[in-house]
């Protein structure tokens, strides 16, 4: 577990693929970000740019998460030119993520271990709004589905490449508050932004590959 936690963090720091994808993460999260930090002093605007960012972080996901299910790596992402699906898409996969997230938190706060068990359930839940655009009830239970096998070696996965990816800055924390939080605006965003996808992204592909051919075969029958 431990090896493959830092391989997938090595390729998630790999050069082309930041180079790839570098520019999106900046402008749709890291300025939202930074604006986020400059307007705490002033709420409408505070309130504001947090929505607009929610939306800025949705399309850069769908826009992520679109291309490194089609196998693009390394080279420029494609975006949807149809700006109104590229929202629609968005805006799917908000839906459907804060419904997750609902559950989620209320099993957390009710008796925490079932809370865990609905994070690991839902776990795909991201993938398949950008993928299939599901409604939410669809894609919480298509999600459960494909998190019966290695659901909980890929979530434990997750977290620890989390913490070993944080490991590098957490020093800061007790040294220099300013480069920790410019370090956690830059590099620990990206991380989260990348990690679980590079993690989830092949055994959603494989999972969701045996469905449909579980689909084509019992409609073949």
């Amino acid at each position: 577990m431990l090896g493959f936690c830092i391989r997938i963090i090595s390729q998630a720091i790999n050069l082309r693929l930041i180079k790839a994808y570098g520019l999106y993460y900046l402008i749709l999260i890291v300025g939202f970000s930074f604006l986020t930090e400059i307007t705490k002093s002033v709420p409408i605007l505070f309130i504001f740019t947090i929505i607009i960012g929610t939306v800025a972080s949705y399309i850069y996901k769908v826009i992520f998460i679109s291309n490194i299910r089609l196998g693009n790596y390394e080279k420029s992402p494609v975006v949807e030119k149809n700006k109104k699906k590229l929202f629609l898409k968005s805006w799917l996969m908000f839906r459907n993520v804060f419904v997750a997230g609902f559950f989620s938190i209320l099993g957390l706060i009710c008796f925490i271990w079932p809370g865990i068990v609905l994070l690991k359930r839902y776990q795909y839940v991201i993938f398949i709004s950008e993928d299939l655009e599901l409604g939410p009830i669809e894609t919480l239970r298509l999600s459960r589905k494909l998190s019966l096998k290695k659901g909980w070696q890929s979530f434990n996965a997750i977290w620890i490449s989390g913490l070993l990816a944080a490991l590098p800055i957490v020093v800061f924390i007790f040294f220099n508050q300013l480069i920790y939080s410019f370090l956690s605006i830059i590099y620990l965003q990206w991380m989260n932004e990348t990690l679980y996808v590079l993690i989830l992204m092949p055994n959603y592909k494989s999972y969701k590959e045996k469905l449909d051919l579980d689909q084509n075969l019992a409609i073949e029958q």
